[in-house]
């Protein structure tokens, strides 16, 4: 792959890409300590070098002025758009504390873990919500991959990977867009 020539002098990374939850391989351009450039890692094996829409949009969801930086509390009535900047002792001090109040008084059955967390993350958030004791953890592994993965193991005995793709001389998608989802791009743009 070609760099652009407003890249040269760019310390390159690799990283991953954090808009999904696939985190597909990447190479981040940073020159002056700034984010500016971001393409599909050719040296992966499943993307070849390739990404999804999404991916082209990391940049700006790291630049977006709009983006959260740091904990803001309301301070207004809820709908009044009022809030003020404190620190992450102050956040975490106050969430452990409101925590600690409903398992108190309702039990941790009170609290569901509503989110779409995954990649690295997932476990940690699955760990967090079993030792506070609550059972509802409803996220994409309940809504989608779950269900999936077990209609597979029941039905085929195993769970398929991204090199069936490549094995099979049809491949039949229904009611999907894997150029959305780009974990099977590379396989994909090969069998074409």
């Amino acid at each position: 792959m070609e760099v652009p020539e407003k890249l040269s002098g760019a310390k390159v990374a690799k990283s991953i890409c954090g808009v999904c939850p696939f985190r597909c391989s990447i190479e981040a351009y940073v020159k002056d300590g700034k984010l500016i450039y971001t393409r599909g890692n050719p040296e992966n094996p499943n993307t070849k070098g390739k990404r999804c829409v999404k991916g082209f949009a990391s940049i700006w969801f790291a630049y977006d002025p709009d983006r959260l930086k740091y904990p803001l509390m309301r301070i207004g009535e809820r709908g009044e758009g009022k809030f003020k900047r404190i620190s992450w002792d102050e956040a975490f001090t106050i969430i452990a504390e409101r925590l600690r109040e409903i398992k108190e008084k309702y039990g941790p059955e009170a609290v569901v873990s509503l989110d779409h967390v995954q990649g690295c993350t997932w476990h940690y958030k699955n760990f967090l919500y079993l030792l506070y004791g609550t059972p509802n953890i409803y996220d994409h592994t309940a809504a989608c991959d779950g269900t999936f993965t077990t209609a597979c193991i029941s039905i085929f005995g195993s769970f398929w990977g991204i090199e069936d793709y490549a094995n099979s001389r049809y491949v039949l998608i229904w009611g999907k867009e894997p150029f959305e989802a780009p974990r099977i791009v590379g396989f994909l743009q090969g069998l074409m």
